[in-house]
């Protein structure tokens, strides 16, 4: 018996050091993701992501506090009211994370609280909800995100594309296989063109 449990006590610690890996792992691959949005910023078309956040970062610091301050309302006010009826609401964290699945979509708390007693005060809290948070907060957080990538895209419009850049590569590589002696690089021109200001402006 006494085996028995240092066995289940070991399986314990192998679980829970299994799941400390998992979520070392997750935060791993995340910061890789964010780096791999940082170092494609070569590109100019493709660094519209990390590009059009930074143009909108201002913008979106101010409206995450309005958002969250509004939203913690809301959380407080359903874990008072409605507490009492469903699990969902019965913590603030609970309330916090059912308000945040009916704005996106992914909630059947509506269905069991339209059938409780606090059906009439429900769908008043639920209108207004959906008003404010979806309806207004949402679409200026999209406005936000928009009004970045338009001010991005406008200063990318004339940026060459991928297809173009490796066209480009590929054509001066064929250049330079034809007649390397006499192959001169775009970035050798450039230098030789510096030379020549910098020679004639003296």
């Amino acid at each position: 018996l006494i085996s028995l449990v240092k066995q289940k006590d070991t399986v314990i610690d192998i679980v829970e050091y299994q799941r400390y890996i998992f979520n070392i792992a997750l935060v791993n691959i995340i910061l890789m993701m964010l780096r791999m949005l940082k170092i494609l910023d070569f590109q100019p078309r493709i660094a519209l992501v990390t590009k059009t956040i930074e143009a909108a970062a201002s913008d979106l610091f101010h409206f995450s506090i309005l958002f969250t301050a509004l939203h913690a309302g809301f959380s407080t006010c359903g874990m008072i009211l409605f507490g009492i009826y469903v699990d969902d609401f019965t913590t603030f964290g609970n309330s916090v994370r059912t308000l945040f699945s009916i704005l996106i979509g992914n909630s059947d708390v509506d269905s069991r609280l339209s059938v409780s007693e606090a059906a009439t005060l429900w769908t008043g809290f639920y209108l207004v909800y959906l008003l404010i948070s979806f309806f207004v907060l949402f679409n200026i957080f999209l406005a936000i995100i928009i009004d970045g990538y338009v001010n991005i895209s406008s200063q990318t419009g004339e940026a060459p594309t991928i297809a173009q850049e490796f066209a480009c590569m590929v054509n001066n590589f064929l250049r330079f296989l034809q007649n390397p002696r006499k192959y001169q690089s775009d970035e050798a021109i450039i230098k030789l063109l510096e030379m020549g200001l910098e020679s004639g402006g003296k």
